[in-house]
């Protein structure tokens, strides 16, 4: 009927709006090095694969050992995902609508000494609880978990 599909699509437009908003808030936190607030955006079960002292640890790292700056966020895209990422599916359980929001960045980074510009894009993808309607970031553990280091997340 027309009234469900007008729920519907007022749903997703607020999901979308929440979603570029709330990775926006996100990239901030990670601009700013405030990586504790970004991990108490992270989905409880990303939580308990790893402590937050091992986050923090970790970006602040790789933050210093890069000279890392991040600015110019910007949200390319929002879409819904019919299935659930799998390097999650251990971690979360499989309740939940999943979301991936495309961004790009501008990263300023130093590597082997030399300073340099450029700019990244990057898939974020965020759950949103079935119940509560909340959105959790969904961030990886292994990098973290199993002492691998990425260039730039």
């Amino acid at each position: 009927s027309t009234c469900s599909t007008t729920v519907t699509l007022a749903t997703t437009l607020l999901t979308e709006s929440q979603a570029t908003e709330f990775t926006l808030e996100i990239y901030n936190l990670y601009a700013t090095q405030r990586f504790s607030d970004v991990y108490a955006l992270m989905h409880p079960g990303i939580q308990q694969a790893m402590s937050e002292k091992q986050y923090t640890e970790f970006q602040h790292r790789q933050f210093r050992k890069l000279r890392l700056r991040i600015s110019q966020v910007t949200v390319v895209n929002v879409k819904g995902l019919d299935v659930q990422p799998l390097e999650f599916q251990n971690l979360i359980g499989g309740e939940g609508s999943y979301l991936s929001v495309a961004i790009t960045y501008l990263a300023q980074f130093a590597s082997m000494g030399v300073r340099q510009e450029r700019t990244l894009s990057k898939e974020v993808l965020f759950v949103i609880h079935p119940e509560t309607d909340r959105l959790y970031l969904l961030w990886n553990p292994l990098p973290v978990t199993q002492g691998t280091e990425s260039i730039i997340d």
